[in-house]
């Protein structure tokens, strides 16, 4: 990333609607669909954010109106899960059948430490979720793929929710791209520093996610930029 970065405060947020940016919520979404994205964050204060204290950092999720697609989350504050990073893709758009809330995500073994800056990466491929932090997978469950809560690999192959093809013509909002915070009545803010965010319309590498990160250079992956 860059020399400047994006200061965010308990209720600040950005957002890019989907109606001016397709490219990254409406056009990442469907059966075969792919994503991952790339948020270099600095987390500067922990306190009860929104449901359990969960804290939103970017992506398309939006609970309230049952638009969940995918998504960025520091600290699940429960348990041992407390501290890490949270990744999560839904196909349904609400919750996974059987459960209260999506459960299709994986999760990383480090805590994510306050006033550093970490590079946190989100893919899916269709085939499983991945969560690493600085270019690095951080393996749970066997650490080569399980549908059991909380894996890392996470085996998935419920693809991303598609709103305008899902919800009924006078109700088709779907999600925005949100940074720092989830529309809705639950928002789980983030707040800290910003410096980059990169999504791309496929499942990257491990050696893609290690170059992105700055372990030996990005500059010819192309990406969505906002």
């Amino acid at each position: 990333f860059g020399p400047y970065a994006a200061s965010i405060k308990r209720g600040q947020l950005l957002v890019a609607p989907r109606h001016e940016s397709p490219e990254l919520s409406r056009d990442i979404s469907g059966p075969t669909a792919q994503v991952s994205l790339v948020a270099w964050a600095k987390k500067e204060v922990n306190f009860p954010g929104g449901r359990g204290g969960m804290e939103f950092v970017a992506g398309a999720w939006a609970e309230s109106i049952g638009s969940r697609q995918f998504s960025v989350f520091l600290d699940l504050k429960k348990g041992d899960l407390s501290h890490k990073i949270d990744f999560e893709i839904s196909g349904e758009g609400g919750p996974t059948p059987g459960h209260e809330w999506c459960v299709s995500r994986a999760i990383g073994t480090r805590d994510v430490p306050q006033s550093v800056w970490n590079c946190l990466t989100l893919t899916y491929d269709g085939r499983q979720i991945r969560a690493y932090n600085n270019g690095t997978l951080e393996r749970r469950g066997n650490g080569t793929g399980g549908d059991s809560l909380y894996s890392n690999p996470f085996n998935y192959t419920g693809g991303i929710f598609d709103a305008e093809a899902a919800l009924p013509p006078h109700n088709r909002q779907g999600a925005n791209f949100t940074v720092g915070s989830r529309l809705g009545d639950d928002p789980a803010y983030f707040e800290g520093r910003i410096g980059g965010l990169a999504v791309y319309d496929r499942g990257l590498t491990a050696e893609e996610v290690a170059r992105v990160c700055g372990r030996g250079g990005g500059e010819s992956l192309q990406y969505l930029s906002i």
